[in-house]
């Protein structure tokens, strides 16, 4: 998944989405304009497991300095190893262990921002917002995912006066 991050380009931000109206997973939920409007929020959002290592695919890479990010010793270190080293991400985050050894919950290590970015692991120390805030779609080149407004509903809400 992290090498089709870069592949593809893509910025990655760890955050959680409050949605505004209904969700994507309320039953007969139909969003008005084909697509859900929500908030990305630092509250309640982490990263564990793999997601370091997808975050570590994202060209530009965010954390919010509340959101807890764990990195545990893997079994295949040396294929991690030589996947973080394309991602330029420093290769002792995730030091090798014996499978033998393996436990999930004693194993973790959580990483503290300016950890992250020393390890490269997070390329700054902005939070989601500066990727998908609300000003967002106000900058220079505007970003293609940006909703524009359609002719007709700017028309409605404001009509040319004769």
């Amino acid at each position: 998944m992290g090498r089709l991050i870069r592949d593809r380009k893509l910025d990655v931000a760890i955050a959680r989405t409050d949605f505004t109206g209904c969700k994507p997973q309320d039953k007969g939920c139909a969003p008005p304009d084909g697509f859900y409007p929500g908030v990305a929020t630092d509250l309640g959002a982490g990263c564990d497991a793999a997601c370091p290592i997808m975050l570590a695919g994202g060209v530009r890479r965010f954390v919010g300095p509340k959101v807890p990010v764990s990195v545990q010793s893997l079994a295949f270190a040396e294929r991690i190893r030589s996947y973080l080293a394309e991602m330029s991400v420093r290769q002792h985050l995730f030091p090798p262990m014996p499978l033998d050894r393996f436990d999930y919950k004693r194993n973790r290590l959580r990483l503290e921002p300016g950890t992250m970015l020393t390890m490269r692991l997070t390329t700054g120390p902005e939070s989601a917002n500066h990727l998908v805030g609300p000003t967002v779609c106000k900058t220079e080149p505007r970003p293609q995912n940006c909703p524009a407004a359609s002719a007709l509903k700017v028309d409605a809400q404001f009509p040319l006066k004769p």
